[in-house]
């Protein structure tokens, strides 16, 4: 019983320390680029590799693995995930064309992320590397370590397209979503345009997450989670892109 509350608490002090760093990191580095390495080679590399060394024993490799999502899954499992993905991202540039008018200024855009060091073609880079890298630095901090450490057991239910939902996914759904959500408050808030898209877009980024956490805890594995975060992440890097090439 020790252990288990030892593996929880550590799961809340983690999700609590890493809206708190990214935002610190913004604030104080004063560049996006910057504070983005730092978060995801930090804060998200980083303690996925000492949590699945340090509080885990000593298991065999695959244990390990299975344990953070690392698992085979069937291939509707995987096509479910890329479904996921897609509709995100129609719902994204639907979201992006009816309210543009109401609640964008580019030019505004532009000139925040030149303050935090976004200049020239360098967005582009950004959102390549947030493609390659951050999204699945994210979905092994986000959806690896803590839904593991909150009580998700490899049962081997990932076998189904809908695993049963083992006891107390709906808390761990709702808790990492939660602050999932609050991870992206101090970014939004300086690079949204408006106080009403900063909270659209915090919303649609709650249920992102939700979504992914469902995947997570149904499948029992990371990857569907892992191919819907990266197609979302290539939809909103294609809409900044977008911000930054209008004229």
């Amino acid at each position: 019983m020790q252990a288990v509350c030892k593996k929880r608490v550590t799961a809340i002090v983690l999700l609590a320390i890493a809206p708190i760093v990214q935002t610190l990191a913004i604030a104080i580095l004063n560049s996006l680029l910057v504070s983005f390495l730092a978060y995801t080679l930090m804060v998200c590399v980083g303690t996925t590799v000492l949590v699945a060394i340090l509080l885990w024993g000593k298991p065999d490799t695959s244990s390990r693995a299975a344990m953070l999502g690392v698992s085979p899954v069937k291939k509707d499992q995987l096509v479910l995930g890329l479904l996921i993905g897609f509709a995100i991202d129609a719902i994204m540039v639907l979201g992006f064309w009816l309210f543009y008018k109401v609640f964008s200024d580019a030019e505004a855009v532009r000139a925040v992320a030149g303050r935090l060091g976004i200049r020239g073609g360098i967005y582009l880079w950004i959102a390549v590397s947030g493609l390659v890298v951050n999204a699945v630095a994210e979905e092994f901090f986000w959806r690896g370590c803590p839904h593991a450490l909150l009580g998700l057991v490899p049962d081997g239910n990932g076998k189904k397209l809908f695993g049963p939902l083992q006891h107390g996914a709906l808390a761990r759904v709702l808790i990492v979503s939660l602050f999932f959500g609050m991870n992206h408050v101090g970014i939004m808030l300086t690079i949204a345009p408006s106080l009403p898209a900063a909270l659209l877009s915090l919303l649609g980024i709650f249920l992102s997450g939700a979504f992914w956490s469902l995947l997570r805890e149904s499948t029992k594995s990371l990857i569907p989670s892992l191919v819907s975060h990266v197609l979302v992440t290539l939809g909103y890097s294609g809409l900044l892109v977008f911000y930054f090439s209008i004229a």
